[in-house]
């Protein structure tokens, strides 16, 4: 991001302040509820610059900059214990129950009874359809395991498939209505909108859920190249309705923002905006993005979900997972930060880790996740006897992994995740 282009954004996010200001917001949670999608920490610098340049009185500052009286309760997810909690890596932002109704009565009303309904990445929709006579054959797809293993379990029809939009085939449905939330970056938007045409027949509804303006610079540039592409895969842009959709925070945001300085805010403050599109012809050559993330493999501790980056074969014995911020929460959700490239242990929590030795960390989840002795797991897989540093590395990598499964197990249990205990292993 140029520094012209980020001058820019705050001088906007400056004035969408100030008219809030001046309307006469109450507090700081109702703020950024009001505001086109910016972050709560742009939004409090936002408002520190506008009192020193006199843009705003401090009286104003210190209405606008206060916090509510009571304690924000936390929204708990409607599809709890129905899906896994939402991971970082999978960009997984949930809708709240309001916009899950909303969807689904734009979509049954765009179509008949007996028409197939494409859902892309929206694991939610399809849980709540499960217990809704709304006849209509509804189809999931999405790229998480977790997600779709849990979905599989629930759907008696089966008809839940886990593709990479990137490069998997997807399947000819003829849907005559498409609900697609893409992870709001460029490549991701044009994956789906691709997918989102080869579903769909002609004359279908298309749903996308995409970012508000406020959301990052560049967002109103984003917004012009989401139409072209769009235009290329034969969908028509009908209409864009603003900040109808709401989100729930997900416990990783939440702890981010947390790690930021920022606690109770309101977890249903993220919105975005809708596309209603229509397909009119046939579909356009299928994008080849520039970048791909990483691969990771997950295990899970309860309902802690860890991921660890395929790394190069085993070349030494230390699975210890060191640090990259104090206390390990990431203060931070952007794809662009630098430790998105350094971090290869990422949890649901949103906490970053550093381990020489990655593949001797899968063996010892797999391990903990069975109720196996990790150091047999270790010794099988090196194909020799461990050295007493090496076990007592096993040992300590043991106590990190039982650590976070008892504290991200507990912030889960405030979101509505109530899983089974973990089982517990020692390596001693």
């Amino acid at each position: 991001m140029s520094s012209r282009a980020a001058s820019a954004f705050r001088r906007q996010v400056d004035a969408w302040v100030i008219a809030e200001v001046q309307k006469g917001v109450a507090t700081f949670d109702d703020l950024i509820c009001r505001l086109p999608g910016v972050y709560p920490t742009h939004a409090y610098d936002s408002l520190g610059r506008l009192c020193q340049s006199g843009a705003i009185s401090r009286a104003e500052y210190r209405r606008a900059n206060r916090r509510r009286d009571t304690e924000v309760a936390v929204r708990r997810h409607p599809d709890v214990p129905s899906l896994p909690p939402p991971h970082p890596l999978d960009y997984d932002w949930r809708y709240s129950p309001a916009t899950v109704d909303y969807l689904l009565q734009l979509a049954v009303t765009a179509t008949e009874p007996g028409d197939t309904i494409a859902l892309l990445g929206t694991s939610s929709i399809h849980v709540a359809q499960l217990t809704r006579e709304l006849h209509r054959r509804f189809v999931l797809i999405d790229v998480s395991p977790a997600t779709v293993h849990q979905v599989r379990k629930l759907d008696a029809h089966r008809t839940v498939y886990r593709r990479d939009l990137f490069v998997d085939p997807v399947p000819t449905l003829g849907a005559a209505a498409v609900i697609a939330d893409p992870p709001w970056y460029d490549e991701h938007i044009e994956a789906f909108l691709w997918t989102a045409s080869e579903c769909a027949r002609t004359d279908a509804t298309v749903l996308v859920s995409l970012p508000q303006v406020g959301t990052r610079p560049g967002s109103r540039a984003e917004r012009k190249a989401f139409r072209s592409v769009a235009e290329r895969m034969s969908l028509l842009v009908r209409e864009m309705r603003l900040g109808t959709l709401t989100y729930l925070s997900p416990p990783f945001e939440v702890n981010a923002l947390a790690a930021a300085g920022w606690t109770g805010l309101p977890t249903d403050w993220r919105r975005g905006d809708l596309g209603i599109l229509r397909k009119t012809g046939p579909n356009g050559e299928r994008p080849s993005p520039d970048r791909r993330d990483a691969r990771w493999d997950e295990h899970s501790l309860g309902s802690v979900r860890i991921r660890v980056r395929r790394d190069p074969p085993i070349r030494i014995v230390e699975p210890t997972m060191g640090e990259l911020v104090p206390g390990g929460v990431l203060a931070d959700v952007s794809r662009r930060h630098q430790y998105r490239k350094v971090a290869n242990v990422w949890t649901s929590g949103n906490r970053v880790y550093v381990s020489r030795s990655p593949r001797v960390l899968v063996r010892i989840l797999e391990a903990l996740s069975r109720g196996s002795d990790p150091r047999n797991a270790v010794a099988s897989t090196i194909g020799r006897a461990l050295t007493v540093d090496e076990e007592r590395d096993i040992a300590r990598t043991v106590g990190q992994l039982n650590w976070l499964a008892r504290i991200e197990g507990r912030e889960l249990s405030r979101h509505g995740w109530h899983p089974h205990r973990a089982r517990r292993r020692t390596a001693s």
